[in-house]
C-alpha cells in the first residue's frame, strides 16, 4: 500500500509538472477565445459586468459564441492573484486538468471493485497506469495547457460519476454528484449533450442501489435548479446563434454539398418528387449519413494517432493518443467486454460510446474539442490491456515479464519524449501564426508609440483586435463601459475603440497622422512601414505603419 501512495503521488507531480511548466509561455501566444475569456473574467472582477456591460451573466457573449460561464468565473481568483496574464487565464485549465489524474485513479477502483469487495492489486495496478496515461496523454495536455473550457468539463464529468458511485455507499455523494452533473451545463457546450445521457443512465442503471429517500430528493433538487436555470438558454437567441453556427443542417449552404445533390439530381435524370432520389438523395437522407459518418470518423486511425485536426489542437506531426496505445487499447477493449463488463462499470462503455455523439451532429468533424469527453476511457482502456498482458505473460515466465515490461515502458518513453520535443520545439515555430503570436508584441509597441500620434488605427483583418489591446493593455473595465463597452463581439467588429485605438478597415486616408497596425499585404494607400514583427520562422506577421 505505502509503494502504490508512492507511485500515485510521483504520478501527480508529473501531471502538475507537465500542465504548470512554462504554462504561460507554450502555446506562444493566446488566440482569442483565450483572450476573451480573460478580459470578461477581469472586467467581472473589477465590475462585476462582463465587457458588454450584463451583470453577472449566465452567458458570456465574447465573441459572439456565446460562452457558457463557468471557466470564466473559475478564472477570476487566479487573475486576481497573479495578474491578467497568460498564465493566469490558462491555470483553471492546468488546476483541473491536474486534478482529472488524481480522480482517474479513484474513479477507476470504483467502477473495477466489486460493490463491497476489496481492491486487488490488478484494479490497483489498473487505476495507477490509468492515471499515467492520463498524466502523459497528449489529448489531454493539449487541452490542459490552454484555456480550454471542454477540459474542465472532462474534470467535472469524473468527479461527477465518481460521486455517484461513492454516492450508493455515502448519501451525501449522491447530493454532490447531483450538483457536479448539473453545473454541467455551464462549462461546455458538448457537457450539455453528454451530462445528462449518463446521469440519466447511471440513475436508470443503479435505480435499486439509489439513497434512502431524504438525500434522492435532495439530490435531484439541486439537478432540478440547475435545469431550470438553463432551461430558458435553450430557447434564447445566443444559444439558437451557436446551433445555427454549428449544426450539421448547414451542410447545405455549403458549394461542395449544393453541388453534389446537383449531380445526384442530373445523374437521376429525375425531379426531385421522384421517390427514388429523395430517399437516397434528400435531406434527411445526406443528414443522417453524414452524422453517422462523423460519429465514426473519430474513431479514424489518421486522427487519433497521426495528425488529429487543426493545428491548435495537436502538436505538429503528432495525434491525439500515441502509438504505443494502440495494441494495449484494442486488446483493452475485448478483455473489458469479456471478462470485466458489468453492471456497476457498464457506464465505462456508454462513457465510451456517446462522448463523439455531439461533434457527430455538428460541422467540423471529426472535432478533438467536442470529443474531449471521451477521456478518461481511452486511458483506461489501454491500462486495462497493458495489465492484462503483463498479468498472463507473468504467469508463463518471470523473464519475459521483465523484457515486456522494459520493452514496453522504452516504446512509451520514445514515444512521449518525441511528443515533448514536437510540442516545446516545433509547436512554437510551426504553429505560431495559428495561436495568433505577434498580437502581444504589436500591443506593447503600439503603447510605446502611441503618445506621438493623435490615433492608433487597428486593421479588423487582425481579427478580434480589440480584445488583445484591451486585455494586453489591462484596460480599466469601467472606464470601458462608461464609453459604450464593445459594440460587436462578433466578425462584424467595426466601430469598436478605446482610448486612442480604433478598429476598422484603414481604407480611408485620415486628415490627420495616425498610426496603422494591418497585416502584410494589406495595402490602402502610401504609407511607411515603422516597425515589423516576424513570426519565429522569420515570416512578417504584423505590420506597423505611418
Amino acid at each position: 500500500m505505502k509503494k502504490i501512495k508512492i507511485v500515485f503521488l510521483l504520478i501527480i507531480f508529473l501531471a502538475g509538472f507537465l500542465r504548470f511548466y512554462r504554462l504561460g509561455q507554450i502555446p506562444p501566444s493566446l488566440e482569442w477565445d483565450e483572450v476573451a475569456i480573460g478580459y470578461d473574467a477581469y472586467s467581472v472582477l473589477k465590475t462585476g459586468r462582463d465587457q458588454f456591460g450584463q451583470f453577472l451573466p449566465l452567458t458570456f457573449r465574447s465573441i459572439d459564441d456565446y460562452k457558457p460561464p463557468l471557466y470564466e468565473y473559475l478564472a477570476i481568483p487566479p487573475i486576481a492573484i497573479f495578474g491578467l496574464n497568460e498564465f493566469s487565464v490558462r491555470f483553471p485549465s492546468a488546476f483541473f486538468g491536474t486534478l482529472a489524474v488524481v480522480l482517474t485513479f479513484f474513479l477507476v477502483k470504483e467502477i473495477l471493485t466489486e460493490t463491497g469487495g476489496k481492491t486487488s492489486k490488478t484494479v490497483c495496478a489498473i487505476a495507477l497506469l490509468s492515471a499515467l496515461f492520463l498524466a502523459i496523454s497528449a489529448w489531454h495536455l493539449q487541452f490542459s495547457r490552454a484555456a480550454f473550457e471542454v477540459n474542465l468539463s472532462v474534470t467535472l464529468l469524473i468527479s461527477a460519476v465518481l460521486c455517484f458511485l461513492v454516492g450508493m455507499r455515502n448519501s451525501k455523494y449522491f447530493v454532490i454528484s447531483c450538483l457536479l452533473f448539473g453545473l454541467g451545463f455551464f462549462t461546455y457546450h458538448s457537457a450539455r449533450v453528454i451530462f445528462p445521457i449518463i446521469f440519466i443512465f447511471l440513475l436508470v442503471n443503479f435505480r435499486k442501489s439509489l439513497p434512502n429517500r431524504k438525500f434522492f430528493l435532495i439530490g435531484l433538487a439541486v439537478y432540478t435548479f440547475f435545469i431550470i436555470l438553463f432551461a430558458p438558454m435553450i430557447f434564447s437567441s445566443e444559444i439558437q446563434m451557436r446551433l445555427r453556427v454549428t449544426n450539421i443542417s448547414n451542410l447545405f449552404t455549403q458549394k461542395a454539398t449544393i453541388d453534389k445533390m446537383q449531380n445526384n439530381l442530373k445523374i437521376d435524370g429525375q425531379n426531385e418528387r421522384n421517390p427514388g432520389y429523395r430517399f437516397f438523395h434528400g435531406q434527411k437522407t445526406v443528414l443522417i449519413t453524414t452524422a453517422v459518418d462523423n460519429y465514426f470518423s473519430h474513431f479514424n486511425y489518421d486522427f487519433l494517432f497521426v495528425k488529429a485536426d487543426v493545428p491548435l489542437h495537436h502538436a505538429p506531426d503528432f495525434g491525439l493518443l500515441y502509438r504505443f496505445d494502440l495494441p494495449f487499447l484494442v486488446i483493452g477493449v475485448f478483455i473489458f467486454l469479456s471478462k470485466f463488463l458489468n453492471r456497476r462499470n457498464s457506464i465505462l462503455l456508454i462513457w465510451f460510446l456517446f462522448a463523439p455523439l455531439p461533434a457527430a451532429i455538428t460541422l467540423q468533424a471529426p472535432h478533438a474539442v467536442r470529443s474531449e469527453l471521451f477521456l478518461p476511457t481511452f486511458q483506461i482502456f489501454a491500462a486495462i490491456g497493458f495489465v492484462s498482458i503483463a498479468n498472463l505473460i507473468l504467469q508463463k515466465s518471470r523473464i519475459i515479464f521483465w523484457i515486456f515490461l522494459a520493452t514496453s515502458s522504452l516504446f512509451l518513453f520514445f514515444n512521449f519524449a518525441l511528443y515533448l520535443h514536437q510540442y516545446y520545439v516545433h509547436l512554437p515555430y510551426e504553429y505560431a501564426k495559428n495561436w495568433l503570436y505577434g498580437r502581444k508584441e504589436a500591443v506593447t509597441l503600439s503603447e510605446q508609440l502611441k503618445n506621438k500620434y493623435p490615433k492608433v488605427i487597428i486593421s479588423t483583418k487582425l481579427e478580434m483586435a480589440y480584445l488583445f489591446w484591451l486585455f494586453y493593455t489591462k484596460y480599466d473595465p469601467k472606464l470601458y463601459q462608461e464609453k459604450g463597452g464593445t459594440l460587436s463581439g462578433g466578425w462584424g467588429e467595426q466601430g469598436n475603440k478605446f482610448d486612442k485605438y480604433e478598429f476598422h478597415l484603414p481604407n480611408t486616408p485620415q486628415k490627420e497622422k495616425a498610426l496603422y497596425i494591418t497585416l502584410p499585404g494589406e495595402i490602402y494607400f502610401n504609407g511607411t512601414p515603422v516597425r515589423e514583427i516576424k513570426y519565429p520562422n522569420g515570416e512578417v506577421a504584423i505590420l506597423l505603419w505611418d
